[in-house]
Formats: structure tokens, sequence, C-alpha cells
């Protein structure tokens, strides 16, 4: 990965230590909707994986939800400093190992993991689809990848993203922070009004779709992205939306990108979550 890209999270994690406690109910439950599971489908589908890749955890994001439904070792990678919060967060684990490293270069032997998940992580690295194969290969015969890619937006909205990327990704974390406070700003504002309303027609020039909707929701995936979770300070929230336009790397892709990368690859699509606005999630089986 390039540094600059490694070097924004590596500040965005510095500055975020405490932020699973305000994400871990949330980020759970995302989790396991996206990919399919219910907690105790999860519980099932891990109760026989012997050892579980997280690639990419940050500060550990999903390990205890790893950690504590399998018997199995789950070994968590990350090639930022974030590494030792996540030791930190997670040591009521008996269960995991550690290692700062890249997940474009894994030092563990071909198919050696039941069940790898790359969640949020993989649109980051210089060649997604290389890491896709690369993850790949490490993924035992018949074994599972779990893999989260950015969605490609409404033509407005990834239009502001480009313009907006094009300045913020120049800047350092704290500069691009203090830039994203107007932004976050908005988002409350807008999540403040609390107004829903119809789209009555898809319009297919724009790229939206017709439906009832939230008006914060609907700016934030199909104008501009002002992400806003009352249940969050503000602070996270607006790490949140520094998370998306500071990183040098951020690639996106369409439903269709994935489905023929999966067909490529040879692999089967156990589940694709087609609804989610913000990314595309894919579980598929070796």
């Amino acid at each position: 990965m390039k540094n600059k890209t490694i070097k924004s999270f590596e500040d965005k994690w510095k500055r975020n230590k405490n932020y699973m406690n305000q994400v871990k109910e949330f980020q759970e439950e995302w989790y396991l909707k996206r990919y399919g599971f219910t907690k105790e489908s999860f519980t099932k589908f891990l109760k026989n994986k012997k050892r579980i890749l997280e690639a990419g955890c940050g500060v550990g994001k999903d390990t205890e939800l790893f950690g504590r439904n399998t018997k199995g070792m789950v070994y968590i990678v990350e090639i930022t400093d974030a590494i030792e919060t996540a030791k930190k967060n997670n040591r009521h684990l008996n269960n995991i190992v550690y290692a700062k490293t890249d997940i474009t270069n894994l030092p563990f032997p071909d198919e050696f993991f039941d069940f790898v998940s790359c969640d949020q992580v993989i649109h980051h690295t210089p060649k997604p689809f290389e890491t896709f194969k690369h993850l790949l290969k490490k993924t035992t015969k018949d074994g599972f990848l779990a893999v989260y890619f950015y969605k490609k937006k409404s033509v407005l909205r990834e239009f502001s993203d480009d313009f907006i990327r094009e300045e913020f990704t120049k800047l350092d974390f704290d500069e691009c922070y203090e830039l994203c406070k107007p932004i976050t700003k908005l988002g409350k504002s807008l999540s403040n009004l609390n107004i829903k309303f119809k789209i009555p027609e898809d319009i297919p020039i724009l790229g939206i779709k017709k439906g009832k909707y939230n008006l914060q929701r609907f700016f934030h995936y199909n104008v501009l992205k002002c992400f806003w979770n009352d249940n969050f300070s503000f602070h996270t929230n607006n790490s949140i939306n520094v998370d998306w336009y500071n990183p040098e790397i951020a690639f996106r892709y369409t439903i269709d990108d994935i489905k023929k990368l999966c067909k490529d690859c040879k692999v089967k699509i156990i589940h694709i979550d087609e609804k989610e606005e913000s990314g595309i999630s894919v579980l598929i089986q070796k």
C-alpha cells in the first residue's frame, strides 16, 4: 500500500483509540446483516473453523465478534500501529494471534485459513482485485472469504467525491479533519430535520432510484458524503467522513464488477448484499 494511505489510517486510529466503545454494537449488527447472517447462524458458521483471518482490523472492529464465536484461532492482521490498540481492546480473549503486516503480502502458507474476512479494507489497497486473489490463495479448499468493496454511487455523489478527494488527499489527517467539520455539521443538520420524502420515478441519467428516503441519507448517498449517526460523538462522525476523503487510495465498484470478479476466480457466491448503498458485501466459497 502507498505510504500516504497508510499514514492517513495510522493518524485516524491514533486519534480514535476509543472508537469501538461507540460503534461496536452498530458494527456487529451491520456486519452480520451485510453478509447474510444472524447472531445464531454466524456462531454456527464459525463452529468448525479452525483458523480465521481478519485482514485489516484497525482497532479490532470485528475481532471480538470472531473470537467469542469460535474455539479456533483468530489471526488479526493490521498494517498500522492500531494493532496495539486492537490487542488492548481484546485482551480478554485468549484465541487471538496478532500480526503487523500487509494484507497484500501475507506471511502465511497458501490454503491456511478456513474463513477470511476483509471488511471495509480491500478498496484501499493498490490493486484490490489482486488483493482479493491473494486472500483467496490463503483460503482453504472449500473455505470462505467475506469481502466488502466500496460501491460506485450516483453521478452527483461520484462527482463530489472526486472533486473533494482531489484536494483533501493532499492534506494530512488533521488538516482534512478541520475541513471536514462543516461537511459533518451539514450531515447533522440534515439529520435533525428528520424529513422523509418520495422520489416517484427512477432518474437513470443520475443513477438515482425511486423510493422513500430520509433526507440526510438521500443526500449522503446521492449528493455528498456527510455521514451522521446520532449515537456517535461529533469526533467519531467527523473521523468517519475523513476516512473517506483523506486516504489516497479508495476504489469504487459496481455489483456487476464484483460478480464478474467472482466468476473469473471460479468461486461460488454464497451471499451478496445488493441493497446496502455504501458498499458491496460478498461472501464466497472457494
